[in-house]
């Protein structure tokens, strides 16, 4: 009897946007932290970051989340301009109460002191921010003024209530209240990306795209001067954070720094530099308790050390984009590919990773594999290279590169390690990070999905001329010589073929026929009808065997992970990702299964037969 149960998963990073504030929402009771992917709000353990929830019931994506003062609601918006506000005590997270507050996107959220009114800014057509009560959405006054999008809002945690918004029309404007309305506004040079009230409400803040940072009178709104004069920061100020005593002041900017200040004196306290590249610009931050967040463009999330400004505490790294492919060291290391090139090491035990380092592919990697004899990784991207990384230093060499004429789809790897590269055009045979032979395809337009068996490739390509064009033939080809000779050996399939295996003694192979898994045995010269596996509701994408040669795992855009016993086939299944295709499945070990998806989160299942 087949199981699958959840043994652990690895939490996406927050999408970034260049030049664009991220908002993080802290815990009140101190225990996670809370940000937003392409389809959840994640909750996340500030101590223990490997463990984490999500919230998938947004129907377009989610873009900010803040918890209610109590800590027992949180309320989460979206880019269609809606709103929840859901219970963090129970698992299921019931929905309490849903509002469409402004049409657009929602930039940000703030609640009162006393759990009671909400504050939503972003964009929309006439309207851009809104202040309501919780349990009815009536309407707490009129925030007038702003006639653009607006990126940030805050509301005074304490009597008397004060709102402020930052708007791209480069003013921050000032009400009183409730019912709130319009009194003032600070006008600026360039619009503020994020504004905060201290704590106590003695003070707020505004961090602006000049570099400047204002500190204004919380009661009255009026300005008491800058930070850093001239200016905080030498680019843009993304984000800002209170302490919670409210004595200093967290900011983090495009300059590639974040910097502590003394807010009585407004001068620079501790300044952290993250780093000298694009990607180490920072976009947001928190300073929850103890722990002092942020994040960078490439998504990572820093926990800061004020002790030693030059090493953090540690770094969350991983994807903020949906991955593309999988490649596993057994036992011992889980290699992930995103969309957007990034290629990440993962420890399956602490969940510890290790981006590689230096110039990658820079675009999406179709697919990798792992060579145990060279202790390499190799991996194929749409720049056209197939590319050999060392899996301890995980630093692409400029020298172990092969370049190809035609874009590469698909690649496997035999027992003696040839490595076999499907390109559009051709077929490549590869040892020893050379290029022994090339085997040019007949027709040139259709990249193929391949597998290796024993000293057999079988791929996939369209069908002949006068067939049914909506099916495949899988041709069988052969490894001699340093080159690829065409069998002659085909085998006709009734769709599309989505995925191909075959099982590590090379005696049976798995082809995904859209949503209908086929086994053959290699040994009949696929003559033999063969078995069949229904159960995917949508095309199967992966396939993976175990390595009993008995056992096939399965993942398909239903969301859904199979295990079969192809014995007899019987199978269990679940849910791997909610609302996200799985992209690849793989054996880590006889018992241990990973699967990634578009959702950006790397899941590990314990199997047991």
């Amino acid at each position: 009897m087949v199981k699958i149960s959840k043994k652990s998963a690895f939490a996406p990073l927050p999408p970034t946007t260049r030049a664009t504030s991220l908002v993080m929402g802290a815990d009140p009771k101190g225990k996670n932290f809370l940000y937003c992917t392409k389809n959840c709000v994640v909750i996340r353990d500030i101590e223990n970051p490997m463990e984490f929830d999500g919230y998938y019931a947004h129907q377009k994506p989610p873009t900010c989340a803040k918890y209610s003062p109590s800590g027992f609601y949180i309320c989460s918006g979206d880019s269609s301009g809606k709103i929840r506000i859901w219970d963090t005590t129970q698992a299921e997270h019931i929905l309490k109460y849903e509002y469409q507050p402004i049409s657009g996107k929602i930039c940000d959220i703030a609640w009162d002191g006393e759990n009671k009114r909400i504050a939503v800014c972003g964009q929309g057509r006439e309207k851009f921010s809104h202040v309501f009560l919780w349990d009815s959405g009536s309407s707490v006054g009129t925030l007038s003024g702003p006639g653009k999008s607006c990126n940030s809002c805050d509301l005074k945690m304490s009597r008397p209530y004060r709102c402020i918004v930052a708007s791209e029309d480069f003013n921050t404007y000032f009400y009183e209240g409730p019912p709130f309305k319009y009194k003032l506004k600070q006008e600026g040079t360039r619009f503020a990306n994020c504004c905060r009230f201290s704590p106590d409400g003695k003070y707020y803040a505004a961090a602006n795209s000049d570099g400047t940072i204002e500190l204004c009178d919380g009661k009255t709104g009026e300005q008491i001067g800058g930070f850093g004069e001239p200016k905080a920061h030498d680019g843009g100020v993304y984000s800002i954070c209170f302490s919670p005593d409210s004595s200093e002041l967290l900011s983090a900017s495009a300059d590639k720094s974040c910097k502590i200040w003394n807010v009585e004196s407004r001068e620079t306290v501790v300044k952290f530099v993250m780093g000298n590249t694009i990607d180490d610009q920072q976009l947001s931050c928190l300073w929850q308790g103890k722990y002092l967040l942020t994040v960078s463009l490439s998504g990572d999330i820093t926990y800061l050390n004020r002790d030693d400004p030059c090493k953090p505490l540690r770094v969350l790294s991983g994807h903020n984009k949906s991955i593309s492919s999988l490649a596993l060291k057994p036992n011992e290391a889980i290699f992930t590919a995103s969309f957007d090139g990034n290629i990440v090491k993962w420890n399956p035990e602490t969940g510890d990773t290790v981006r590689l380092s230096g110039k990658g592919h820079g675009t999406i990697v179709k697919a990798m594999v792992y060579n145990a004899c060279e202790n390499q990784l190799v991996s194929i991207g749409s720049d056209n290279k197939v590319r050999f990384t060392d899996c301890d230093s995980c630093v692409y060499s400029p020298d172990a590169v092969i370049s190809v004429d035609s874009e590469p789809a698909s690649m496997a790897i035999t027992a003696d390690e040839y490595i076999v590269v499907a390109c559009e055009k051709e077929m490549l045979l590869i040892k020893d990070q050379k290029k022994l032979s090339a085997f040019p395809f007949k027709d040139n337009s259709h990249p193929v999905v391949l597998a290796v068996a024993g000293s057999k490739i079988i791929a996939s390509g369209k069908k002949e001329h006068g067939h049914n064009i909506q099916g495949q033939i899988c041709h069988v080809y052969d490894i001699g010589g340093h080159s690829i000779t065409d069998t002659g050996v085909t085998f006709e399939l009734r769709n599309k073929v989505s995925a191909i295996a075959s099982s590590p003694d090379g005696a049976r192979l798995a082809v995904a026929d859209e949503k209908v898994i086929k086994i053959y045995e290699v040994c009949d010269g696929f003559k033999e009808k063969p078995k069949e596996l229904h159960g995917h509701s949508n095309n199967c994408t992966s396939l993976a065997w175990a390595p009993d040669n008995q056992h096939l795992a399965s993942g398909s855009i239903d969301n859904r992970l199979f295990v079969w016993d192809t014995s007899d086939q019987k199978n269990h299944s679940i849910i791997a990702h909610y609302k996200s295709d799985i992209r690849a499945v793989g054996w880590l070990n006889g018992n241990t299964l990973v699967s990634v998806a578009d959702d950006a989160i790397v899941k590990q299942w314990t199997v047991s037969f």
